[in-house]
């Protein structure tokens, strides 16, 4: 590296000069700037041309001179940028910060550098001064970015790419690679980190993909252990195929961590392989390009033993038994283990995830393990002394002799409030369900207390073969939970009893130390290090493998909970180891060397094949593609939103339709009844008109006699008018006679004469009236009303003479 380089920023607040530090306050490289520091730089020293405003992440400078320094003929070099197509990492926008852009830029390649068009202006660095007005090649270094950051936290743009139309594809881009796997990152897994310039050690973890108690210690060793780095390699295979190591992924700072890189194998690894070429070559490889100083081997599963080869120095923990014991289902807490135990496990694996497994291949993984185990550059840890016991009952296992123990750890959990009382009765079942953790013996547990509604199993992270529980009435199934609320959750269920129904000898349970620290007394099966790790009658109890003799252990225990509130105090006394005393426990053993770390370099200048501009023309193929697509399904989202709208307000109008029609036949219903109903009444109203027409035949008879009584009275009418006549004429000679003894008969007859006359003209005048009254009669009353009363018109008799008679006094 260079002893002494000048750092010129430009864009700054203000004009000084410090030692070989230069600041400017030109707001951009040009050529004003460069004469500037013409006159200010008069050595050959080089010269680094930085935008103040721009984000300079970690070990810029070794990693911008590196190519420099071991390059003569490169004058001029740069760092990635953005901002320009040539030089940008990126073709879609990247939603995390220019500082992880710049991490994983360097972590998913090897350090090269390129011939370029463009420069980064924002970050560059020439040879010595003179080479800024010449025309020099221009390189760029490939794990390098510097930019000026985004405002206001937006996402980091894509540079725009050239539009070449119906040309010739563009030559293969320096970083396609780069850019391909960076269309599948994702930002949270990104952690700080760089290797090979932070002098920390790397160390080498290598796990199975299948999570659990694994990825968890693995999780945890590596947040205890930051001194170092660490890269996981994990195992993938198909359970359905048998095979447990087809491909593997190398991780960054976690078992689910920032994809580093991916190898797949031509031939699989079963099991596991005492030794396999091609997973030889990947370990190598992975142990040059990161400079691993240390391994820790916590699992064989899907990987060959060439792990326990490397000559570094390696820590095997003992999380299992495999592959000494070819079962997950390592039953071996007998005092004795005998050939016959053996065949049956062997026997027991056609339906495990590993297949078949011939005795001559076990034969050989034991042995083959035991004398690679036995190097004196390998630490075998186990977290419980029932391992080390265990495995020692099985043949070519001599090398388990020298195995410590180092119990695993837990950040404390806050205990919950005990209740020893409550109802219903809760019994936590913590942890995946499987067979080795004693699947069927928790079903005929759960079936036995089934009729009994004060007893309650919980199943707290059950995973998918919770399912198996869900029709059960007296069981809660919670498949998954975030371990991080795993405290919260266990207050709010507060259960009164924790079970373990293990059938494999565990070799350790972190489901057994978090009901313990969380002050729930515990009823295990006697297996493995559950059986070492409960004081019986203490802080738990262990039963026999018997489902009636643990599901009456568990009635027992719900009838007193004197003995439960003891049980509880135990779990909260009980001593763990802390995460403190763990992490010093292997501190001691961790040996990395920081002595032989390899110094940063580069491996020279980026060749690209043709394959490369292949993957990134059908890259660019599917990018528009799956614009394409993501239009479509726009389009098919928006076409069946549309859809199911139509279908809502077809919906709508058949259930109008419907409702219309039922309304329609209930209104049919009405009219025929309605129908019916008037019929009956028209039949009525015939007779009716019958009956009414009777009466107008009666009415027009008795009005005929009513014309001829008329007639009649109108003769007499005549009649008497001439009578009058003639009396009056008498009456009229008779005054003039001046006689009142001869007048006195005329004035009798005249006084009944005029009587006469006016009942004829009242008379009279009725019968004149009669046909219009009875007509009205009729439009008021109705024939019936109105005949009866003609008739009494008619009949009626003549009034009674209410006049007294006087006497007539005579002259």
């Amino acid at each position: 590296m260079f002893k002494f380089v000048h750092t010129v920023y430009y864009n700054s607040a203000e004009d000084r000069r410090s030692g070989f530090e230069l600041y400017s306050s030109q707001p951009e490289f040009n050529e004003q700037l460069v004469l500037q520091l013409q006159q200010q730089i008069q050595d050959q020293n080089p010269v680094i041309v930085v935008d103040a405003q721009a984000h300079l992440p970690p070990f810029w400078q070794p990693r911008l001179l590196q190519a420099m320094t071991e390059n003569d003929a490169i004058n001029h070099i740069s760092a990635l940028s953005t901002q320009r197509h040539e030089l940008s990492p990126l073709t879609q926008d990247f939603g995390g910060t220019l500082a992880q852009l710049d991490q994983v830029t360097y972590l998913l390649q090897h350090p090269h550098y390129f011939l370029s068009n463009a420069f980064n202006k924002a970050c560059f660095a020439v040879r010595n001064i003179e080479v800024l007005a010449a025309d020099e090649p221009k390189y760029a270094v490939n794990n390098l970015v510097v930019d000026v950051p985004p405002a206001d936290r937006q996402p980091i743009l894509a540079a725009v790419q050239p539009d070449i139309g119906d040309q010739r594809p563009l030559p293969a881009h320096p970083l396609a690679e780069l850019q391909l796997k960076l269309k599948d990152v994702e930002t949270e897994t990104i952690k700080t980190g760089y290797p090979g310039l932070d002098q920390k050690p790397v160390a080498l973890h290598t796990v199975m993909d299948w999570g659990g108690g694994v990825h968890q210690w693995v999780n945890d060793f590596i947040n205890n252990h930051a001194d170092m780095h660490h890269v996981v390699l994990s195992s993938q295979g198909e359970f359905f195929r048998q095979q447990q190591g087809e491909r593997f992924q190398l991780h960054w700072l976690n078992t689910s961590g920032l994809v580093l890189d991916e190898f797949h194998l031509t031939k699989a690894i079963k099991a596991t392989a005492p030794q396999h070429p091609q997973y030889q070559a990947m370990i190598d490889s992975i142990i040059k390009r990161w400079d691993v100083q240390q391994l820790v081997v916590s699992s064989l599963i899907g990987h060959a033993m060439d792990c326990l080869n490397t000559g570094l120095p390696t820590l095997r923990i003992l999380h299992d038994y495999f592959p000494h014991w070819p079962s997950l289902n390592a039953q071996l807490d007998a005092s004795v283990v005998d050939q016959k135990m053996i065949d049956q496990a062997l026997m027991d694996t056609h339906n495990e995830p590993f297949g078949e497994i011939e005795p001559t291949d076990l034969i050989h993984w034991q042995q083959t393990n035991n004398q690679l185990l036995e190097q004196d550059n390998i630490k075998i840890i186990a977290p419980d002394e029932s391992v080390k016991i265990n495995l020692l009952k099985l043949p070519h296992s001599s090398c388990y002799e020298k195995t410590q123990v180092i119990p695993h750890a837990l950040e404390p959990l806050a205990p919950i409030k005990y209740q020893a009382e409550n109802v219903p009765f809760k019994v936590l079942v913590l942890g995946r369900i499987s067979p080795p953790k004693g699947q069927c013996l928790l079903h005929e547990c759960v079936q036995k207390l089934a009729d009994n509604d004060t007893v309650e199993f919980v199943l707290l992270g059950a995973g998918i073969n919770g399912k198996e529980f869900e029709d059960y009435t007296n069981a809660r199934v919670i498949a998954d939970f975030d371990q991080t609320s795993l405290a919260q959750i266990l207050s709010e269920i507060s259960p009164q009893l924790g079970l373990l129904t293990a059938l494999t000898a565990e070799t350790f349970s972190y489901t057994l130390s978090e009901i313990l620290m969380s002050g729930i007394p515990v009823l295990t099966t006697p297996v493995g290090a559950l059986k070492n790790r409960i004081n019986e009658g203490v802080n738990g109890l262990l039963v026999s493998f018997q489902a009636e003799q643990i599901t009456e252990q568990i009635l027992n225990l719900q009838r007193q909970p004197e003995k439960l509130e003891k049980l509880h105090q135990g779990a909260l006394n009980t001593k763990l180891v802390t995460v403190e005393q763990n992490k010093a426990a292997f501190t001691q053993l961790l040996k990395p060397s920081q002595t032989n770390l390899r110094p940063y370099k580069t491996e020279g200048l980026l060749t690209l094949g043709p394959m490369v501009q292949k993957l990134q023309i059908s890259q660019r193929l599917a990018d528009g593609l799956s614009k394409a697509l993501s239009v479509t399904e726009l389009n098919l989202t928006e076409k069946t939103n549309w859809a199911k709208q139509l279908t809502e307000q077809n919906q709508h109008l058949a259930d109008n339709i419907a409702l219309g029609r039922k309304e329609i036949k209930h209104l049919i219903s009405t009219i025929k009844k309605q129908t019916v109903a008037h019929d009956s009444e028209v039949g009525h109203l015939k007779q009716a008109i019958v009956q009414i027409n009777n009466h107008l035949e009666t009415i027009n008879e008795e009005l005929d006699e009513t014309k001829q009584l008329r007639n009649q009275l109108t003769a007499d009418n005549a009649m008497l008018s001439q009578t009058v006549h003639a009396v009056q004429k008498s009456i009229e000679n008779m005054v003039n006679s001046r006689s009142w003894r001869v007048t006195k008969p005329l004035r009798a007859f005249t006084t009944y004469a005029r009587h006469k006359r006016n009942a004829l003209k009242f008379r009279y005048a009725q019968l004149k009236g009669l046909p219009k009254r009875v007509a009205n009669s009729l439009r008021s009353r109705g024939l019936k009303q109105t005949a009866l009363m003609a008739k009494n018109k008619l009949n009626k008799p003549k009034p009674q003479s209410t006049a007294t008679a006087h006497a007539v006094t005579e002259d």
